[in-house]
C-alpha cells in the first residue's frame, strides 16, 4: 500500500480533489489498472493523459497528471512537472524503505529475462517471498513499477534492467541501488548507439558504481568484459562458466531437446542432474547467471538445482509448439541481435538432425548502425552454415541476409507479415521445424499467429 502523504512528498506534487489515505497498487494501463491503484499518465507511443477518464471508470482512486493537463469533475488529480519523473522520484524514495528487501538487478545484452524468470522460479521453489519484473518491464517506466510493487515482506526484488542509448543507466541506478546484480554478457544489442562492445560494457557497469563490500556480483567468467567490470568492485562474487568445470557454478554434458535443455550442473564443487523446460543450449549460461545469483542471496546448493525445473519461460522466447499439423515452431519473437540470432539458429541446425527441415524466418535486427548490413549478411551466412533449408528475410535489411546465405540455401524476401506466413505454408511439410525471430519492432509474432503460434 502506498500512502498518500508519501506519494505527494516524494514527487513534490499539487493535489486537486479528495484523496484516499492510500493506493493499492501503481499503473501506467488504463486497460491492466486495478481498482484502488494511482493511474500515472505517461507520454509514450499514447498519451496517457488521454486515458484518465478510463482509468477512472476502471476504478483508479487517483491520477498523477502534467502540469496544464484539463481537470476532470470530481476527479482526484496530482499535478507534477513530469509523471516520468514523478514515477522515477517515487520509485526511488520507495526503494530507500525497503531496507529487509534485497533488491536485484540482472543487466546484459541478451538472456535477461530468461535469468530473471530462472531466478524467480529458483527462489519460488525454495519458499522464498519474491516479487520479479514483469514481462521485459526494464527501463525507466518498468524498473519503477517493480519496485513499486516490492512490500516490506518481499525477501527479494528481482528487477530486470536494460538501457539502448549511452546515458541511460545512471538514471536507473539512482532508482534501484541494487544489492546484488550480474551482467549475463556483453554482445552487440544496440552496438550502434554506443559504437562498441567496450563502451556497452562501461554503460552497463554504471549499474554498480555504488557497490560496497555488502553487495554482490555474479560473474560471466566466460566473456571478457564482464570479467573486467568485476575486476573493479569490492564486493562478493560468485562466477559462472559453461566451459570451466572448477567454477563455483559450472554445466557439463548439455542436452538439448526441442522443449528442454538438461545438463550437470556443478555448484560449489557439487554435482546435480538438472532439466530446464525451455529450448536452446544458449540459455544453460541464463541458468548458470541465475544460480550464481542464488548463492549470493544465500540459497543452497539443493535449492538452487532443486528449482531449475520451477522455470516458468517468458512468451515469445524460445517457446516451442505444434502448428500446420506435426510442424515445430520455435516463437522467439520478442526481440533479436547478432548473438541472440546466430544462437537460435544454432539450436535451430540442432533440432534439424533429429528429422526434417530448417526454415529460419527472420527479420531486421534494429539499433545496429553503420554495421546493420555487415550483421546482417552474416545472419545469412550462419543459417547456411546451421544447415537452414529455407530462408524468409522479413524486412528492409533482408538483402543483406540473401547475400550473407549465398546460393546453398533457398531465400524468399518479403516486407509483408501475410506474404511471409503464406510463403510458409506453401513450402512446409509435416516434421519441419520453424525459427522466427527478428527485432521488437518488426512485430513478427504476426507471422508466428498467421501460421496457427500463440
Amino acid at each position: 500500500m502506498i500512502n498518500h502523504t508519501f506519494l505527494l512528498q516524494s514527487t513534490h506534487a499539487r493535489a486537486e480533489g479528495d484523496f484516499p489515505a492510500s493506493y493499492g497498487g501503481v499503473s501506467i494501463d488504463s486497460r491492466t489498472l486495478r481498482r484502488g491503484d494511482i493511474f500515472f499518465a505517461i507520454k509514450g507511443d499514447s498519451d496517457g493523459h488521454d486515458h484518465v477518464r478510463a482509468a477512472f471508470e476502471a476504478g483508479a482512486a487517483a491520477a498523477v497528471v502534467e502540469n496544464g493537463a484539463r481537470s476532470l469533475p470530481e476527479a482526484p488529480l496530482i499535478f507534477v512537472p513530469s509523471t516520468v519523473r514523478a514515477l522515477a522520484d517515487m520509485a526511488a524514495e520507495w526503494r530507500k524503505k525497503l531496507k529487509n528487501s534485497k533488491i536485484v538487478c540482472i543487466t546484459g545484452s541478451s538472456g535477461k529475462t530468461t535469468t530473471k524468470q530462472a531466478l524467480a522460479g529458483i527462489l519460488s521453489a525454495a519458499g522464498r517471498s519474491a516479487v520479479a519484473s514483469r514481462k521485459s518491464f526494464n527501463n525507466h517506466l518498468g524498473l519503477p513499477l517493480t519496485l513499486l510493487e516490492t512490500d516490506a515482506e518481499h525477501e527479494v526484488c528481482v528487477a530486470e534492467v536494460g538501457i539502448n542509448t549511452p546515458g541511460e543507466m545512471d538514471e536507473l541506478e539512482r532508482i534501484a541501488r541494487p544489492d546484488i546484480g550480474a551482467v549475463v554478457n556483453i554482445g552487440t544489442a544496440h552496438i550502434g548507439r554506443f559504437g562498441s562492445k567496450e563502451k556497452i560494457a562501461r554503460e552497463k557497469s554504471r549499474l554498480f558504481r555504488s557497490f560496497g563490500k555488502q553487495c554482490g556480483f555474479a560473474i560471466n567468467l566466460d566473456d571478457p568484459l564482464t570479467v573486467e567490470i568485476a575486476s573493479a568492485l569490492d564486493c562478493d562474487k560468485a562466477g559462472f562458466s559453461a566451459r570451466n568445470t572448477s567454477a563455483e557454478v559450472a554445466a557439463a554434458d548439455i542436452v538439448c531437446s526441442s522443449r528442454s535443455v538438461s545438463f550437470k550442473m556443478k555448484i560449489r564443487g557439487r554435482e546435480f542432474p538438472v532439466t530446464a523446460p525451455v529450448a536452446g543450449a544458449h540459455n544453460v549460461m541464463n541458468f548458470l547467471c541465475a544460480s550464481a545469483l542464488g548463492l549470493l542471496l544465500g540459497l543452497s546448493p539443493d535449492e538452487i538445482a532443486g528449482g531449475i525445473g520451477n522455470f516458468t519461460p517468458a512468451e515469445m522466447r524460445m517457446q516451442v509448439y505444434e502448428v500446420l499439423d506435426g510442424v515445430v515452431l520455435i516463437n522467439d519473437c520478442y526481440n533479436a541481435n547478432p548473438d541472440s540470432v546466430a544462437a537460435a539458429l544454432e539450436e535451430l541446425g540442432r533440432l534439424k538432425k533429429s528429422g526434417g527441415r530448417a526454415i529460419a524466418v527472420l527479420g531486421d535486427m534494429l539499433e545496429l548502425g553503420d554495421l546493420s548490413g555487415q550483421y546482417h549478411y552474416e545472419a545469412g551466412e550462419k543459417a547456411a552454415r546451421c544447415g537452414v533449408d529455407i530462408l524468409i528475410a522479413f524486412g528492409e535489411e533482408a538483402r543483406h541476409i540473401r547475400a550473407g546465405a549465398g546460393d546453398g540455401v533457398r531465400v524468399e524476401k518479403t516486407v509483408s507479415h501475410e506474404e511471409a506466413a503464406d510463403i510458409i505454408k506453401s513450402v512446409v511439410r509435416r516434421g519441419d521445424f520453424i525459427l522466427i525471430k527478428g527485432s521488437r519492432a518488426m512485430a513478427m509474432e504476426k507471422i508466428a499467429r498467421m501460421i496457427g503460434g500463440r
